[in-house]
């Protein structure tokens, strides 16, 4: 177990692929503007609500110990460096979102990429600013949450890519860190991690057209990618 409480055997090693991508983003602030005046109305009102299950008792630090697994899983099993199945319903549901996330606003995240001035000399100092810009307006909700997950794997892909191989080790560590650090207290509050599975419900128990509006955006995805645009 490494310091984070992370068992290293899930980063099973693969060969990186220096496939590097050339999609230029045209029309970032217009994206941006759209993504940014669209919300999960629904995720907001359900951000405030617990519910009676055994986590919510649990201590804060047990709640950030699974925000750093739930980082460690997603964005090495989006690289392909962790192939098992995710040991819990947490990981398990933030794979599927950020998998969603990912797919539907690629063209947005492309973008922010390929904008984005990213080093291993100042990985840490980057990512932990545009994290931040997530949160600008000071509004926390499930939604947020995932798009740091996101946004966390997006890298992983981006440094992969870029052979940024020690940065790529380090971006978990990050992500991770951030969601304890920052949101540890909130998700508390809301009743812990199982009040996220319980506002993400698999998508075969919902009606199409409600699963897709809650997919349609990710909060603060428009303000972040505004703030790289203008880096």
């Amino acid at each position: 177990m490494n310091e984070n409480g992370v068992d290293p055997s899930v980063r099973s090693r693969g060969t990186i692929k220096a496939n590097i991508q050339e999609n230029f983003y045209n029309n970032n602030n217009k994206m941006a503007e759209k993504v940014r005046d669209q919300g999960l109305n629904g995720l907001v009102n359900s951000g405030h609500r617990s519910t009676q299950t055994g986590e919510e008792h649990l201590p804060s630090s047990a709640i950030a110990k699974t925000a750093k697994e739930i980082a460690h899983d997603v964005l090495f099993w989006t690289v392909g460096y962790n192939n098992s199945k995710p040991n819990d319903t947490y990981s398990k549901t933030m794979r599927r979102l950020v998998t969603e996330i990912l797919e539907k606003h690629k063209i947005t995240f492309n973008g922010m990429m390929n904008k984005l001035d990213l080093s291993e000399l100042n990985g840490k100092e980057t990512v932990n600013g545009c994290l931040e810009h997530i949160f600008t307006d000071h509004e926390v909700n499930w939604g947020r949450v995932v798009t740091i997950y996101a946004f966390g794997s997006r890298l992983m892909k981006h440094c992969q890519e870029n052979d940024m191989n020690t940065l790529m080790d380090k971006l978990p560590d990050y992500v991770g860190e951030y969601v304890a650090t920052k949101l540890g207290p909130w998700i508390h509050k809301q009743g812990g991690w199982d009040t996220f599975v319980a506002s993400f419900p698999d998508k075969n128990q919902m009606e199409n057209g409600i699963w897709k509006g809650l997919l349609v955006t990710a909060l603060g995805l428009g303000t972040l990618a505004t703030m790289v645009a203008v880096r």
